[in-house]
């Protein structure tokens, strides 16, 4: 593959680096300022040095007339909204920096079905995932990455870059001081590709090739785009010359903002949950926030008064028995016996309502009755010659046992 001429002149590049380069200088060399995060976030909005910063700008300003766009969802999320619009749009460009790579079976059949419809797909990482590197037929291998994940002690040198095709770019080369930038990308030899990128000792660091109608550039040691690399001397100029490998006839560029925020392959059943769990700042706030709401149940069921009882007033239970008692005899009509029962009782709540002697009913006792029940004398007197009457007839009619009854509840109803 022959790559396109540069199409940029060194006046323009020496005022973008000049913008650029304002744009991320750390602010004051004094006062005591604690030193700048050296966490790889690969964010475009993250200006410490292992941030994308100053690459996101520079590919905005170079590629002014293009049109920009961001994706922040899966490639095949992306992909099916892509085809959706235009199905025959070959002039993309789809570009990833992450610091490791990791799309699902999905993704991959997405990106190759996006190339082989004449779009580009730019990919940078440090680490790739197998299921792409199968399918675009990719060898990688990263000694410096191997060693610290096995626990060996890795220093800093000088490291960087060149470019080996020195009939468009001269040679160039392009260092920093930073871990060694080993890690290396090449296809397999059956399949045909230009290796443009020379890494730490001469290992390939950039490959691309044809696939159907597009192209793919594949480019290991993502570190190279951060910040530091690119606002370390000249080294802003590496990334304008990988992107001169870009058709000249592309006029869309969408930059992906998702996979430097996964730090592992997706599942097949992947769930929002899941993706949740991968965001240490998400994954707190879900945490904190399901505990916060254990913590408010549990207070509010402490806090709450178990509900106090309606008690009920004291029955009279005297008076309720004896009108069950007498419901019974009524059942069989003995209206004798019932008359008996009620005004047996109803001496019995004289007794104990106001504390009179019930043994004799006389003119003393009436009177007796009428003062501390607030019942007339002739109403008084009436009740006790009903009761004598009572007393010795052998039958009680129903009208008299009723009759009986009203004039006893005129002194306890």
């Amino acid at each position: 593959m022959i790559p396109g001429k540069t199409i940029w002149n060194q006046g323009v590049l020496v005022l973008l680096i000049t913008v650029i380069t304002a744009a991320c200088s750390c602010r004051g060399a004094g006062g005591g300022q604690n030193p700048p995060s050296m966490k790889p976030t690969f964010s475009i909005t993250d200006k410490n040095p292992l941030g994308l910063y100053a690459a996101y700008r520079l590919i905005e300003m170079s590629f002014a007339h293009f049109n920009m766009a961001k994706n922040n969802r899966p490639f095949s999320d992306y992909y099916k909204k892509f085809t959706a619009y235009d199905f025959t749009r070959s002039k993309n460009i789809y570009a990833i920096i992450s610091k490791q790579f990791y799309p699902t079976d999905e993704d991959v059949e997405a990106m190759t079905d996006y190339v082989s419809h004449g779009n580009t797909l730019f990919v940078a990482s440090n680490r790739f995932d197998d299921a792409f590197l199968k399918k675009f037929h990719l060898i990688t291998s990263n000694i410096t990455a191997f060693k610290m994940q096995m626990g060996y002690q890795v220093d800093m040198e000088e490291t960087g870059v060149d470019l080996t095709d020195s009939t468009i770019f001269e040679g160039s080369q392009y260092r920093f001081f930073f871990y060694p930038l080993d890690g290396s990308i090449k296809r397999e030899t059956s399949f045909p590709s230009q290796q443009i990128v020379s890494a730490h000792s001469n290992v390939p660091g950039a490959v691309v090739f044809k696939y159907g109608s597009g192209r793919v550039i594949a480019v290991t040691n993502a570190t190279a785009f951060t910040n530091y690399f690119m606002l370390t001397k000249n080294n802003y100029k590496y990334l304008l010359q990988l992107l001169s490998y870009i058709p000249a006839t592309a006029t869309d560029i969408t930059w992906d903002t998702y996979y430097n925020k996964t730090d592992g392959k997706r599942d097949k059943d992947f769930s929002s949950f899941q993706e949740l769990m991968k965001h240490p700042a998400l994954r707190w706030a879900f945490w904190l926030t399901l505990l916060g709401g254990l913590l408010l149940i549990i207070m509010a069921l402490i806090r709450r008064q178990r509900m106090i009882p309606i008690v009920k007033p004291n029955m009279n239970s005297s008076i309720e028995f004896g009108e069950t008692v007498a419901r019974l005899y009524l059942l069989k009509k003995d209206n004798k016996n019932i008359a008996q029962k009620m005004i047996t009782y109803f001496l019995e709540q004289l007794r104990s309502k106001y504390y009179i002697s019930t043994g004799i009913l006389n003119q003393e006792f009436a009177q007796l009755l009428t003062a501390k029940s607030g019942v007339s004398m002739e109403k008084t007197q009436l009740l006790l010659r009903t009761i004598a009457l009572i007393q010795r007839e052998e039958t009680i009619s129903d009208y008299m046992l009723l009759d009986l009854n009203g004039q006893l509840n005129q002194f306890i109803g």
